[in-house]
């Protein structure tokens, strides 16, 4: 893999930045200019973890991770990792996808659950509709934060709420065990508890996860994932947080059994897999350990309740005859035992001492298994075959229109500076090929004017308040920084207490800042690190950052941002072009505070977002040209993005106001959606439409 780096318009801007000039008229007084137009993803490979010490047979690896990605009785209540990543990678649902802002924790009254009310101040939607656990989205909700002059970013707000359109998982309760069936062995979860948040008058619905889901399409290509990178670049075997956690132990056994760490490099989808088997607004009921989990999968078949299509591109050459095309041949536990190396499931039940006692080593490194297989199968998602990909790739056969070249070049211009954030054939800079190696962190120009230290690829770009969701700018479980910035600077301070901060100490040791755009020197010796008269002068602008997301096939993966409040692309741009959402609100004794700043930086607004100076036809220009970059098998479920068939969980019947069991069964009457099992030749070989957008979903109902 080859890395660019920046051409030196853009380092004239930082250069005016540090100089003291206000951002925006720095813009101002430089002459506008392009970047070189993203290359094709085609031929670009992400960087491929080493598992020789763990895989035996890469192409079983790769069934066990599509069936388990896919198979809806992993988790508690039917939920599977595809349950939120269903559409384009993505989710489109829209009845039962609210969460109230459970991680806002800027008001005394939200501690320590966060904002636990749905809606506005009365707790409405913007279409005027009560908000509330099992709401049906209308196309009126959005965006959910309104102007009265949407151009006018300082106009009077019409409506604000800090909820977030995100996925509804499991059902709350508490994690009792399994239903005794031996062959499709499920969770048993107490269904006595009350959930507090999710509920309509005293019946539970879903749990809703606390940030909008993003596409697993491409993922492979992120240094970290999640919206906050809190799923470490290095896989541990059992959690998301790589080297953070000492605890994180696995069993090997070679004729005796030895307790291990793992750190796999460059398998951060394998770090974001283990996450969500674990957490009770997704996945499960609470209180379901790993090991338990691996006991109750393992004695499964694959997909035994989903029919799995003869002409899949994975599966179909092991779909099981013997169940008529329901579920593959065999159980998880032969899957596992074709994929991986016998020591590392071969030795029984493991003995005290050892991490999971009184389960078997398969049970107990299951984990391990799970998070390399669904990060292998999420490792085939590539979508490289877009319009803007072939057009790239051979001019002579395809071309962009004459729009949709408008659109592209008022992308990677300075005019826009879209570019800045969403570079590189992934657009996004907190991709790999995106920058040089050790370019994990970067100095920029800030919205205060000066330059400031961000983690590579997360941005702060003005949405909600910064205090109501710190994303990379957060903590992890253990009290130290999510943010590598924060470590570094950890790292080059003369006090020794804050070296107790560096939580990835191998991702901050690789850090160059000699590949920062604007270096703190030119000591290549000491990869160009700062002094300690340095640190304490530099903004650090992490808080309120969140992961630079991928724009191939945005147009499928709406609703937008991490907080899902934007229905359409259309809004998206309407929202740069006032310059995001930022206020800058007057407090009482005359203060003035930035809704981007949270002490001590004033502002962590990214320097990019200022309003932009385009017209209507440049915004529909731009839209056009992100069209673009819709890879039609993405669309059309075509292979590799072809699936087994998958019950979705789409809210209960009623609404927000009431929920009914109209077969007097005692239980409230879910909806769902049927996707049905889909082959190689994708939805057009069932003769089927393909896939529109989330905004096409809510003008459906």
């Amino acid at each position: 893999m080859t890395h660019k780096r920046r051409p030196p318009g853009r380092l004239l801007l930082s250069l005016a930045a540090l100089g003291g000039l206000a951002l925006a008229n720095a813009a101002l007084a430089q002459p506008i200019f392009q970047l070189p137009a993203p290359p094709s993803l085609k031929g670009v490979t992400p960087p491929a973890p080493d598992l020789t010490a763990y895989v035996k047979d890469d192409q079983a690896l790769l069934i066990l991770g599509k069936a388990l990605f896919w198979d809806q009785a992993i988790g508690s209540h039917d939920v599977a990792c595809a349950s939120c990543h269903f559409h384009a990678g993505a989710d489109s649902r829209v009845k039962n996808q609210l969460s109230p802002g459970i991680l806002d924790r800027s008001k005394p009254e939200y501690d320590p659950d966060g904002d636990t009310s749905f809606g506005d101040a009365a707790g409405k939607m913007p279409s005027g509709a009560m908000a509330g656990p099992n709401y049906r989205l209308k196309r009126d909700d959005f965006p959910m934060f309104q102007l009265v002059d949407e151009a006018n970013r300082d106009s009077a707000i019409k409506f604000q709420s800090n909820d977030v359109v995100s996925s509804q998982g499991a059902f709350f309760g508490q994690y009792i065990g399994q239903y005794p069936q031996t062959r499709t062995p499920l969770d048993a979860c107490s269904s006595a508890d009350f959930d507090p948040i999710y509920h309509v008058g005293m019946r539970n619905v879903r749990r809703v996860e606390p940030r909008h889901t993003p596409t697993t399409i491409n993922a492979v290509y992120y240094r970290r994932n999640f919206w906050d990178g809190r799923a470490s670049n290095f896989f541990n075997g059992a959690t998301p947080f790589g080297e953070r956690d000492g605890a994180a132990l696995l069993a090997k056994y070679s004729g005796g059994w030895e307790q291990t760490k793992v750190a796999i490099p460059n398998l951060s989808l394998a770090s974001q897999a283990v996450g969500p088997i674990v957490s009770e607004l997704e996945m499960i009921c609470r209180g379901r350990s790993l090991a338990e989990f691996g006991r109750k999968v393992l004695a499964r078949q694959p997909l035994a309740r989903q029919k799995v299509h003869p002409g899949d591109s994975v599966l179909g050459k092991v779909y099981s005859r013997k169940t008529l095309g329901q579920g593959i041949t065999g159980t998880y536990a032969d899957w596992v035992k074709r994929a991986f190396k016998p020591e590392w499931w071969q030795g029984g039940v493991e003995p005290a001492g050892m991490p999971a006692p009184g389960y078997s080593q398969m049970e107990g490194n299951f984990s391990l298994f799970w998070g390399i297989a669904v990060a292998r199968y999420q490792a085939s998602l590539i979508s490289d075959d877009s319009k803007y990909d072939r057009a790239k790739a051979s001019p002579a056969t395809a071309t962009l229109s004459a729009e949709e070249t408008r659109g592209l070049d008022l992308f990677r211009s300075s005019q826009t500076g879209c570019i800045f954030c969403h570079n590189g054939p992934l657009f996004s800079n907190a991709t790999f090929p995106a920058g040089p190696a050790g370019k994990w962190l970067d100095r920029v120009p800030g919205a205060s004017g000066k330059v400031h230290l961000i983690d590579e690829g997360f941005f702060n770009i003005g949405t909600r308040p910064t205090d109501e969701d710190l994303g990379v700018g957060g903590t992890d479980p253990f009290g130290k920084p999510l943010s590598l910035a924060r470590q570094y600077m950890a790292k080059h301070t003369t006090t020794t207490a804050d070296d107790a901060l560096i939580a990835d100490p191998t991702l901050v040791d690789a850090i160059d800042g000699c590949t920062m755009l604007a270096r703190f020197n030119t000591d290549a010796a000491t990869k160009c690190a700062p002094t300690q008269a340095q640190i304490a002068a530099e903004e650090v602008a992490v808080d309120g950052a969140f992961k630079s997301p991928m724009l191939r096939n945005v147009e499928l993966t709406g609703p937008y941002f991490h907080y899902g409040q934007y229905a359409s692309l259309d809004e998206v741009l309407t929202f740069y072009r006032r310059g995001g959402d930022r206020r800058v609100v007057n407090q009482p004794g005359d203060i003035r505070v930035d809704t981007t700043g949270k002490a001590p930086n004033p502002t962590n607004l990214s320097g990019a977002i200022v309003p932009l100076n385009i017209t209507d036809a440049d915004a529909k220009a731009i839209v056009a040209f992100l069209k673009t970059l819709t890879d039609d098998r993405v669309r059309c479920e075509q292979g590799p993005f072809d699936h087994p068939a998958l019950r979705v969980a789409h809210g209960v019947e009623g609404d927000q106001h009431a929920v009914y069991d109209t077969n007097h069964d005692g239980k409230i009457d879910e909806e769902y959606v049927e996707l049905p099992a889909v082959g190689a030749t994708g939805l057009p070989g069932l003769g089927k439409a393909c896939l529109g957008t989330f905004e096409d979903k809510l003008t459906q109902n």
